[in-house]
């Protein structure tokens, strides 16, 4: 049986801060380290195509 994407991601110790989806993609941000990422990529591109970019913000507005 396959694990799930937060499954993939839990087993690792990662614990995911703020998710954002569309009709194409997810995006999601991270408290992960250099040290469980990588497993954790190679366990989430068994579900889709995998694109990490380090040291960046996400500003999220919410409003009328």
């Amino acid at each position: 049986m396959s694990r799930s994407r937060a499954d993939a991601l839990a087993a690792e110790g990662i614990n995911i801060d703020m998710i954002s989806t569309s009709e194409v993609s997810v995006s999601l941000t991270t408290d992960a380290t250099a040290r469980n990422l990588p497993n954790a990529e190679r366990d989430l591109r068994a579900f889709a195509e995998v694109r990490i970019e380090k040291d960046k913000s996400i500003v999220c507005l919410v409003g009328e």
